[in-house]
């Protein structure tokens, strides 16, 4: 199997340890300042200076950001109708967001990778969307696909085959809203809870919620798993409560 190796860090300083030692002044090193000399105290090498530690500084953080010593062994394995199913899927996640769709590669490659690390789980429908609300609100792939996978671990059930976790998940959402009216009067015209909580759960909230506000509660979803969707979708409904009960 063939790694990502990862440079050393002291590697990518070398072009600056010119400049890490105290320059001394011309008359204190012996330099003359006659035309053609040397001198490190000019405008142009400064800026080649800073030029250098900007770049090497960057570099590191690259470096220091990357994955490091991953096999790609387990990517040939992937299963060829999963792809052609998420290539399908793919052009469908962002709608009119542009956020999200400048995130469209970043989740190809965050879900591609899940493929070949997580085959029991595999992909379902939906997922693009939950892995699109990480690639937006990471800084980088590596931090997404990382958020991504511990949601998804925490949660695991919800796309496990038979849907174990959903349905349990269902379970709960209709004894919390049990008591509140518009549970009543969607129960009054045969709106069952599994026509509509599914779209919500599978997909984090991406069919329910704009972009930029569910953002701003991902930390929430992401730390409180299974208790927050449920408490999440009880909230969202309450807030439109007037809405649902003219339908």
């Amino acid at each position: 199997a063939s790694h990502r190796v990862r440079a050393s860090p002291s590697a990518v300083l070398l072009p600056v340890a010119a400049f890490s030692t105290p320059l001394q002044a011309p008359e204190h090193a012996g330099m003359s300042n006659a035309a053609g000399s040397h001198d490190p105290f000019s405008p142009k090498t400064l800026k080649a200076a800073a030029n250098s530690l900007t770049a090497a500084h960057r570099m590191q953080h690259m470096l220091e950001t990357s994955p490091v010593n991953r096999s790609y062994a387990l990517d040939e394995g992937v299963d060829a109708e999963a792809i052609a199913q998420l290539d399908l899927d793919l052009p469908r996640t962002a709608g009119g967001d542009p956020l999200l769709k400048a995130c469209i590669g970043r989740v190809r490659a965050m879900l591609l990778r899940h493929l070949a690390e997580d085959p029991q789980l595999g992909y379902c429908q939906g997922m693009t969307l939950v892995a699109g609300v990480f690639a937006a609100d990471s800084r980088n792939q590596l931090e997404a696909y990382s958020r991504f996978m511990s949601f998804v671990a925490s949660v695991r059930g919800l796309w496990l085959p038979g849907l174990p976790l959903l349905e349990h998940t269902i379970g709960g959402f209709e004894a919390l809203a049990a008591d509140r009216e518009w549970f009543k009067h969607m129960r009054r015209h045969g709106v069952e809870a599994g026509m509509f909580l599914p779209q919500a759960m599978l997909t984090l909230f991406v069919s329910w919620l704009p972009l930029m506000t569910l953002l701003r509660v991902l930390s929430v979803l992401e730390s409180g798993g299974q208790a927050a969707l449920l408490s999440m979708s009880i909230a969202i409904l309450d807030s439109v409560e007037p809405h649902l009960t003219e339908q």
